[in-house]
């Protein structure tokens, strides 16, 4: 299967909930290059801190959009992966055994790269034009 990323590097506040960016991720099979949907998935910051929504389950074609809802790091350079959710697939209560081998097996994964800007201020003093001396 193919995981990507759409797209795969976005410009952004920390704000992220008025900044309007929408990230998808879609999952194909590569062969027949078919959607594959029920497919949970798990997104994460890598790199960077904040709240994005962990959970989610492919549509019918094998689309989901990915939620970030704030940034919480400094950092300018920020990264979130979209990564098959191994462990969804053992039920409600996996065992011990079954998340380390799942944390261990190489899953289909994609990497959004968030530029972080950093915040606009703008003094007017008062008796003068913004922009002029």
């Amino acid at each position: 299967m193919h995981l990507a990323v759409s797209p795969n590097q976005i410009m952004l506040n920390r704000i992220v909930a008025q900044s309007g960016q929408v990230v998808t991720a879609k999952v194909v099979d590569k062969a027949s290059q078919k959607p594959i949907s029920g497919l949970p998935l798990v997104a994460s910051f890598e790199k960077g801190a904040g709240d994005v929504f962990a959970d989610y389950k492919t549509d019918d074609n094998g689309l989901v959009k990915i939620l970030l809802t704030k940034i919480s790091s400094r950092d300018l350079e920020q990264t979130v992966a979209v990564k098959v959710n191994l462990l969804k697939f053992a039920g409600d209560n996996p065992s011990a055994i079954y998340s380390l081998v799942a944390q261990k097996i190489v899953v289909p994964k994609d990497i959004v790269i968030m530029n972080v800007q950093r915040p606009l201020v703008l003094f007017i003093f008062p008796g003068k034009e913004p922009g002029r001396g």
